[in-house]
């Protein structure tokens, strides 16, 4: 009865805290079900760097996923730390998924890996940059509906990497997280909305309402795309971009903000920020049920720095992970009561 009571609270809580209008159970449902396919990955090129004698290993590699609708097969680049496996034997350690921001992966995600790393958790950093941001900035854009396919792309690679977890006989599949900066924390929490075996969730400068975010954001690549945008499609303002891409981004991590238990996350929140707008900022964090978070008075670039910069922040972050991962993952009970509700009203 209580878990059902938990997970009543939180369905109800997360129409609440919407700042827009909020999905209906069978769109919510829907969504979650496509990203149910079975995970799989297949090993491309793996190769370890520097000596077997360091305390973390760590590997560069490169699988390849498939997922329902794909043309061919999407090639996943990772960095993959793991504390000493000569010293491991036959224990299994929890995985922490990344998602880098734009630009892609940085000092400070290889040092949080690392703390990751020193603190007997494996961390995989995903680098490849899925939506593409880097290049259209760069060059030509991609046509309006690749917003949408970047889901699917990460989808599929945050997918791979839990069948690589499963298949390592040092990984322990019952303790996994997911850490995202910036768009990372925006792709990477709509994917832990969508996988329950993903138990701690902790995401630096994520917004929700992507549109929006696009709209109006300051970054250097986004608005760069947004001016080729709006002059290739004759489109005048601000607002009516942003209602031109909704016609195109259809799934937001706020839509599926009641998988989302406060507990099981972290946020950090920047006060002044204007490329993840702070506003956006706090509207993620409100759907998804004011998780514990730091805030800090800067921009985003400063607030990632400050969050992620100390060894004594890195490890508080890890001691989060640790500590969730110390207890059962109860996010499976709230999956499981959505599916109740689905199947009844199917039903009727």
């Amino acid at each position: 009865m209580e878990r059902f009571i938990l997970a009543l609270c939180l369905f109800l809580s997360s129409f609440w805290a919407f700042a827009r209008e909020p999905m209906s159970q069978a769109d919510v449902a829907a969504i979650i079900d496509e990203f149910q396919y079975e995970n799989n990955y297949r090993e491309v090129r793996s190769k370890q760097i520097g000596s077997s004698w360091d305390r973390c290993w760590l590997y560069e590699k490169v699988i390849e996923v498939e997922y329902p609708g794909m043309s061919k097969p999407l090639q996943v680049n990772m960095m993959h730390y793991i504390p000493s496996r000569s010293q491991l034997g036959d224990e299994r350690v929890p995985a922490v998924i990344m998602i880098p921001p734009i630009g892609g992966t940085n000092l400070l995600d290889r040092k949080m890996a690392e703390t990751f790393c020193e603190n007997r958790m494996s961390a995989l950093i995903l680098t490849d940059d899925f939506a593409y941001i880097e290049a259209q900035s760069q060059g030509s854009l991609r046509p309006p509906e690749d917003h949408q396919e970047t889901f699917y792309r990460v989808g599929a690679a945050v997918k791979g990497s839990l069948a690589l977890i499963s298949a390592d006989s040092n990984l322990d599949y019952n303790k996994i997280g997911m850490f995202g900066v910036s768009l990372g924390g925006v792709l990477g929490s709509f994917m832990m909305a969508t996988q329950a075996d993903i138990s701690a969730g902790y995401f630096v400068v994520a917004g929700g309402d992507i549109p929006q975010i696009l709209a109006v954001s300051e970054q250097d690549e986004v608005s760069r795309i947004r001016r080729k945008r709006m002059s290739e499609e004759g489109i005048k303002t601000q607002k009516e971009y942003e209602e031109f891409l909704r016609q195109h981004i259809l799934f937001d991590p706020m839509d599926l903000a009641q998988t989302m238990i406060p507990e099981t996350l972290n946020m950090v929140i920047a006060e002044r920020d204007s490329s993840v707008p702070t506003p956006n900022q706090r509207s993620l964090h409100e759907a998804f049920g004011q998780p514990k978070t730091r805030y800090i008075n800067a921009g985003h670039v400063d607030a990632v720095i400050s969050a992620l910069f100390w060894a004594s922040d890195r490890r508080d972050i890890a001691r989060f992970f640790e500590k969730r991962f110390s207890i059962p993952n109860p996010r499976p009970d709230v999956f499981e009561f959505l599916n109740t509700i689905n199947y009844m009203a199917a039903a009727q």
